[in-house]
């Protein structure tokens, strides 16, 4: 888009923040549009090349070093003849040139380290001080097993401002805290008790970036048969943990709340708000109410005790149904049984429908209520219509959200508008040689 251009040199520096990304843009790019250069037809935009260009000015040695990326189909030597980056001192030709002959030394990582120096205490030591904050929570457990010293682990995980710049989901101190609980391979247990409660504390730190909700929450996590899967093949995170933390989680951050899991059975579950977050979703997990995911039973819950609450969440893989019905949704098998038969599915039925229990609960208790079903597992599955008002749709799992539901509740058709009205070109400014064309935006 050429309306666009004007902007691309100046902000992909800004959206290029791992040196991998240098190489991922481009490989997006080539994907998109074909090969560059001799061997074919695509042409790298003079604003996009200029970008990429300025992105490495973003990296040290250490940074472009670790993603040489030399097994993958772009290389960062590949960017750099490309893109041409202009070194602004000796160290930068020294680096780029480097880069280019992909004769930059290995980097000093835990894996280097470890690799060379066998995992041991001195090695673990020497290199603690060097981890980011993901590394570090992902090898407690090596710190425990060698018997390294954690003073410095305790003091970084739990500082308010290396909580905030990791951006690490919730369910990731979860995995922490259930790896470390599983380990029973030495170490000393007085260790292993301050690692879990430094990893508690850094979750709760977490939470206090996290906008807060007015209002009532009820949340439904399902605790069927189906959430016991991985995540995905290489994790060792269930579906069933992450809804219930984001659970835990929605209870923190709201003004009043009801906490319930659903499967064969529904029930509710007093949840302490003195108690951690970690305390809280184990408590959900642990609730047994067997494996059919009876998802109707929520909102059946709400409706017949007349419970008015400004937002639902409900928490789920969505392959939800009635226990009577089996595994094909009650709304297809409505569908299915009209189409036969040119009539409808029995009322009784009807009832074992999500959507149909909204209607009902908006229609006898709070039509205003709002609707967020998050579907962990990504297949894709629509438990309610996509036009139903105040009802959202959300695939995959973040602490993020939280602060799009407090955005989507307040200023929904304010933030639609302005999108909509948004228009930079509506008024220019005087252009310069130096500054090239600028813009203001009114």
């Amino acid at each position: 888009y050429d309306s666009v251009k004007p902007y691309i040199r100046k902000y992909t520096p800004e959206i290029i923040k791992r040196a991998d990304e240098l190489s991922e843009t481009l490989a997006l790019f080539i994907a998109k549009n074909g090969q560059i250069g001799k061997s074919g037809k695509a042409s790298l935009p003079n604003s996009l090349k200029q970008g990429i260009a300025n992105s490495f000015y973003n990296f040290n040695e250490f940074q472009l070093a670790r993603y040489k990326m030399n097994d993958k189909e772009v290389k960062l030597s590949d960017v750099i003849r490309l893109v041409h980056p202009r070194p602004r001192n000796d160290e930068e030709a020294k680096l780029f040139k480097g880069v280019r002959e992909t004769s930059l030394p290995i980097p000093e990582t835990f894996e280097t380290k470890i690799s060379k120096e066998g995992s041991t205490r001195e090695a673990w030591e020497s290199i603690i001080p060097k981890l980011g904050y993901m590394a570090m929570l992902r090898n407690l457990r090596n710190f425990l097993k060698v018997k390294a010293n954690i003073d410095f682990v305790c003091k970084k995980l739990t500082d308010p401002k290396e909580v905030k710049n990791s951006k690490q989901f919730p369910f990731r101190f979860l995995s922490a805290s259930k790896a470390l609980g599983d380990f029973d391979d030495g170490g000393d247990p007085f260790t292993k008790q301050k690692l879990m409660d430094v990893v508690s504390v850094a979750l709760e730190l977490s939470v206090q970036n996290i906008p807060k909700w007015k209002g009532r929450t009820f949340v439904a996590c399902d605790n069927s048969g189906s959430m016991s899967n991985s995540l995905s093949e290489k994790s060792s995170i269930q579906r069933i943990e992450v809804g219930n933390i984001m659970g835990a989680l929605a209870q923190k951050i709201s003004d009043e709340w009801i906490a319930s899991v659903f499967g064969s059975r529904f029930t509710t579950v007093e949840l302490d708000s003195r108690s951690s977050v970690m305390d809280n979703a184990k408590k959900l997990i642990e609730t047994d109410v067997g494996h059919a995911p009876n998802a109707y039973l929520a909102l059946q819950y709400l409706r017949t005790h007349k419970i008015s609450a400004d937002r639902i969440l409900i928490f789920s893989d969505m392959q939800c149904y009635s226990t009577s019905e089996g595994y094909i949704s009650l709304s297809s098998m409505s569908s299915i049984y009209q189409s036969i038969y040119g009539r409808r599915w029995s009322t009784i039925n009807e009832t074992e429908n999500l959507a149909v229990q909204l209607r009902k609960y908006k229609a006898e208790v709070n039509p205003n209520v709002y609707l967020y079903s998050f579907d962990l597992a990504g297949y894709g599955t629509l438990q309610f219509p996509e036009n139903e008002k105040n009802v959202c749709l959300l695939t995959g799992f973040s602490d993020k959200v939280f602060g799009f539901i407090k955005k989507y509740e307040e200023n929904r058709t304010t933030l639609i508008k302005t999108i909509e009205d948004y228009n930079p070109f509506k008024e220019k400014v005087k252009e310069t040689e130096e500054e090239g064309q600028e813009w203001v935006i009114k």
